[in-house]
């Protein structure tokens, strides 16, 4: 008597009704050329996997913003999930104008980087960041102005890098920073066409940190809030999930 071959196990799903995909699947599927659709989801050991990965970075980003502010800089959580530009911007971007320093990541990981600031947090830090009286930076149209928070956003994007290369032995490098002030639709357009350069459709792994602080002086506390973003390319996942698990491997007695 032959038995047929017993019936798969149905998948589990997520609110979306889409496929909650395991860790192996997710690789499998990469390494093969597949594509992951919208709305799958990672399982929570991977998720926590990559959310650490994230926090290290952040820690080292907090630690530097915290020497320019003199306060204590609080991380939230790092959040994980699939991203894609037409999926609208929505977790972690400040409602309104928002002032954006942001670059390319090359090297054995590829994807993007940003700093993301409301309006408000950025004329406060150009103030800070250039020793001036609060209040001083009423806008972002002279040149020192910008540069200053370009050169910020861009050490605290080192920074993260920094930390997570070392951490997987891996080399992340930024291949140069840019600033833009906008909001809303002017944000996600720029985004889509000038720095994800036509791959709004693409589907990246997102992993995005918010910071808060407050700036002190005598007279007043003036609050601070930001994100950093970190966009991988799904190919990079991949590479990445692999050095966390021979960091693993290594680590075993």
């Amino acid at each position: 008597m032959v038995r047929s071959p017993p019936s798969p196990k149905p998948r589990k799903r997520n609110s979306k009704g889409s496929p909650i995909l395991g860790e192996p699947e997710v690789v499998d599927l990469l390494i093969a050329g597949g594509k992951v659709k919208r709305g799958s989801t990672l399982v929570p050991e991977q998720r926590d996997i990559l959310s650490e990965v994230g926090h290290i970075g952040a820690g080292r980003a907090s630690g530097e913003l915290s020497r320019v502010v003199g306060s204590i800089v609080r991380v939230s959580q790092p959040k994980v999930a699939f991203f894609s530009m037409s999926d609208g911007l929505k977790d972690g971007i400040p409602p309104g104008e928002t002032v954006l320093v942001f670059s390319h990541v090359q090297g054995d990981a590829r994807g993007e980087i940003m700093m993301l600031w409301d309006a408000g947090s950025a004329l406060v830090l150009a103030d800070v960041l250039q020793k001036k009286q609060m209040g001083t930076t009423k806008s972002l149209a002279a040149d020192e102005d910008q540069g200053c928070l370009v050169a910020n956003g861009g050490q605290l994007c080192e920074r993260y890098l920094s930390a997570v290369g070392s951490l997987l032995d891996l080399k992340l490098d930024p291949s140069g920073f840019r600033l833009l002030a906008a909001g809303g639709k002017t944000l996600s357009n720029f985004l889509s066409v000038s720095v994800l350069a036509g791959k709004e459709n693409a589907l990246y792994l997102r992993i995005l940190t918010e910071f808060s602080t407050t700036y002190e002086t005598q007279k007043n506390k003036t609050p601070l809030k930001g994100s950093l973003v970190l966009l991988l390319e799904m190919d990079s996942v991949v590479g990445m999930l692999k050095a966390v698990k021979e960091k693993l491997e290594h680590l075993v007695i």
